[in-house]
């Protein structure tokens, strides 16, 4: 927009030039690091608890406390590969039937409006985690360190912790940083409780899992893609463990609405309402189209209604709510390049859009691999965290040029395992040796 030139009466400068739109590389950078920042988080923590608590790995009894997924074979050292092979597809199988049937439970009660149900359910399940597996986990450091803390004190500190877990994070209003950092948590102690599974086994379900995302995410009837597409068809929110970044466009209370608050259309006429009081307040001018001497720097008329439509545009397209294992993205273009008439800036201008959403499954999974890696050593779990953000930065690139829901595990997970056996059986077998014994060609 061309910007009307200052008044030499008033001596002042006129209203200022609208900022640049970001390029569509640093909006995708953005997004990038909006996502690979949390997950990097939970795998480093996982990886640190590993190093300190099972470098080794667990033991053959505490391999049996993750019953679902070691439910039909324990695998044993002196077993032989077939046997652990055929044991750990099986134990596999078992796995991704149990989350497929859990799925099909959840979508047949979200269809059926059975709300209370499934938050009840993620209410223990987030109170068994916070406070069980949690406090578990804090006795094993606390014993490891040596530090002086008594029953009293720990079990108040803990019980607080998870209520208050559970509230943010299901149930009431807090500030997004909160309900991203027990989120993390969330995902960080459950893939150290899952570093148990026996190397075999963890291999396989890994890889039965991206297999599985592709299927109830892509294929036709899948119970994932059925329970997204009607949840956009009733335009409610699916109340799952997401992650959420948010990372252009958050509240100016700094509050997040959850997923137990009000439907997003009645959360969006709100924050329209907001927007219009907004674009009155910065569109007030004086006369000429010129910013006034009250207002200062305000900007015209003209951009104060441009900002008004924009802010319309994005709120008339209702956000694509993300489930267990899978990246969504709401999209914008459609609505500016219509009000344009220039499809092309508009496909240029949302080339990424304001929000991402991963599920917690994704980061549990991730963080599994790089665990189970980092007990062989550090390069390979290093090589494995990079082979994943590779893969999540190939997904997010997808979901910018389909613009349509794609699993987040196929591409992370593939990486991750031809990495890891590639710096196991190649790289590292090279590299050790030379930088042991300091000679290089």
């Amino acid at each position: 927009m061309a910007e009307e030139a200052a008044s030499p009466e008033r001596g002042g400068a006129g209203p200022p030039a609208s900022p640049a739109a970001p390029s569509p590389l640093a909006t995708f950078g953005r997004e990038v690091v909006a996502v690979a920042g949390p997950v990097s988080a939970c795998m480093l923590l996982t990886v640190l608890l590993v190093r300190i608590l099972i470098p080794d790995g667990a033991s053959e009894e505490a391999q049996a406390t993750v019953r679902i997924a070691t439910f039909y074979y324990h695998e044993r050292a002196t077993d032989s590969a077939g046997t652990k092979f055929a044991g750990g597809l099986v134990n596999a199988l078992i796995f991704a039937g149990t989350v497929g049937a859990m799925t099909v439970v959840l979508f047949l009660l979200f269809k059926y409006r059975c709300t209370k149900v499934i938050y009840g359910y993620f209410a223990v399940a987030g109170f068994s985690i916070y406070f069980s597996m949690t406090g578990a986990l804090a006795l094993s450091l606390i014993e490891h360190f040596g530090v002086a803390v008594d029953y009293v004190t720990f079990t108040f500190v803990l019980y607080n912790f998870a209520i208050v877990g559970v509230l943010a994070v299901f149930f009431a209003p807090a500030p997004i940083t909160m309900k991203q950092g027990y989120l993390v948590v969330t995902g960080t102690v459950t893939a150290f409780v899952f570093t148990f599974i026996p190397a075999w086994t963890t291999w396989i379900l890994l890889g039965m899992m991206a297999v599985y995302d592709i299927i109830v995410v892509l294929a036709p009837g899948g119970p994932l893609k059925a329970l997204v597409e009607l949840a956009d068809e009733r335009d409610e929110p699916i109340p799952a463990l997401v992650y959420e970044t948010r990372p252009e466009a958050p509240r100016a209370d700094g509050i997040h609405q959850l997923a137990a608050g009000p439907p997003p259309r009645r959360a969006r006429a709100a924050a329209a309402a907001e927007a219009a009081e907004l674009g009155e307040g910065r569109a007030r001018t004086g006369g000429g189209g010129r910013a006034s001497e009250a207002g200062g720097s305000a900007a015209t008329d003209l951009e104060g209604a441009d900002v008004e439509a924009d802010l319309e545009a994005d709120l008339e397209d209702a956000p694509l709510i993300a489930g267990p294992r899978e990246v969504r993205l709401r999209e914008r273009g459609e609505g500016r390049a219509g009000a344009g008439g220039d499809a092309e800036a508009g496909d240029e201008e949302d080339f990424l859009p304001d929000s991402l959403k991963l599920g917690l499954g994704d980061f549990i999974f991730y963080s599994i691999m790089v665990g189970r890696a980092s007990m062989y050593d550090m390069m390979t779990a290093f090589s494995c965290y990079v082979a994943i953000l590779a893969g999540l930065g190939g997904t997010l690139a997808a979901l910018a040029i389909v613009r349509k829901a794609l699993p987040a595990l196929p591409f992370s997970i593939a990486l991750g395992i031809a990495f890891y056996f590639l710096t196991r059986l190649c790289l590292e077998p090279f590299a050790v040796p030379l930088s042991t014994q300091l000679l290089y060609f």
